[in-house]
């Protein structure tokens, strides 16, 4: 039997659900987290192997990457930028984005030299180059389009009028464009003028898309499987996930079903979490992101899919472990889910 990594926090629900499936099928599983290097976690490479604290990598079988453990600043503190008055106050203020420049960076290579030796060697969900592309939308999308899955009207420059140009014709011909973040994390949001105006088109690009009104429908794909889909309910943003209210399980047509599979074959991903858009005019479906290391314990609450349970025997098949497909034991796994939200356990009791 090979042994299952799950790297990430021990306190993410992802991490913690796919645990407990896997110990419930009775799975040798080790949680790694490597935002613990380099305090609690030792990264050895030699000569004679590469360990873990005492874990020789090459006794890992399968994995499944949740995050890298990066300690990135998510934020700077702009208000207080005025009342600094010499580099050594700035230097202070600003401590975690100085560690990020002058340590982090080498710590995070380190990280990533062991993430592609382990792909190199067993089976990992996502490897490292596959969870980049997340965060590389201009190529997401040029890859996509190119390999014929349907992805709306884009284009990406630090042209400005070349922008311009694109964004004013998407809204001559319908219903506008959007701005989408050219990382992956920030929100999408609908085009003005004043954000062209206010762009600093000399120092940073941007990423402009034609805008898709309908249905954004979210999906998952698991081993080469199509495992479910809903629509996400929400209160009419551009972008649904900021008034995100529900979700509405339904059974979407051959073509949207085989469009997510075609897209994760594409970026050779065993599993994803995929938001599609249901044009309202045309019907058609387009594919507006594909995220490598989606959430999917609150999506598996909602709509009585259990995806975590899904992904835990797709992990004990790769790595050579036999799952049992006893139907009590995924009942147990979707009731321990359900209880972890009370709220919506008393929702589903009619309370």
């Amino acid at each position: 039997m090979g042994l299952i990594a799950l790297w990430g926090p021990p306190d993410d629900q992802e991490v913690m659900a796919l645990a407990k499936r896997l110990k419930n099928r009775g799975a040798e599983a080790v949680n790694i987290n490597l935002a613990e290097f380099p305090g609690k976690l030792g990264l050895r490479f030699s000569g004679q192997g590469v360990f873990l604290n005492d874990l020789p990598l090459l006794d890992i079988s399968a994995s499944f990457m949740r995050n890298r453990g990066g300690r990135m600043p998510w934020y700077i503190q702009y208000d207080k930028k005025m009342l600094v008055e010499n580099p050594e106050k700035w230097r202070g203020l600003y401590k975690d984005y100085q560690n990020y420049i002058t340590e982090e960076k080498s710590n995070q290579r380190l990280r990533h030299s062991l993430l592609y030796l382990l792909a190199a060697k067993s089976p990992v969900i996502n490897p490292l180059y596959q969870n980049n592309l997340h965060r590389l939308k201009s190529y997401l999308f040029y890859y996509l389009r190119k390999k014929g899955i349907p992805v709306p009207d884009f284009i990406c420059s630090s042209h400005a009028f070349t922008m311009k140009d694109f964004a004013q014709k998407q809204f001559s011909k319908g219903p506008g464009a959007v701005i989408k973040p050219l990382a992956g994390i920030y929100k999408t949001k609908l085009w003005s003028a004043s954000d062209w105006d206010n762009h600093d088109w000399q120092t940073r690009a941007a990423f402009y898309q034609s805008y898709i009104p309908g249905d954004t429908i979210r999906c998952y794909v698991v081993d080469d499987v199509f495992a479910a889909a809903a629509r996400i309910v929400h209160q009419g943003t551009v972008d649904s996930s900021m008034s995100q209210t529900g979700i509405e399980v339904l059974d979407l047509p051959c073509e949207a079903k085989t469009m997510a599979l075609s897209t994760a074959k594409a970026l050779g991903l065993r599993f994803c979490g995929m938001d599609l858009m249901h044009d309202k005019n045309s019907g058609r479906y387009y594919v507006i992101d594909c995220n490598m290391s989606p959430m999917f314990v609150n999506f598996s609450r909602l709509s009585a899919v259990d995806i975590p349970a899904m992904i835990a025997e797709m992990l004990m098949k790769i790595s050579g472990q036999e799952a049992p497909k006893r139907i009590k034991g995924l009942l147990g796994d979707l009731k321990s889910l359900l209880a972890d939200d009370v709220g919506l356990r008393q929702k589903l009791e009619g309370r």
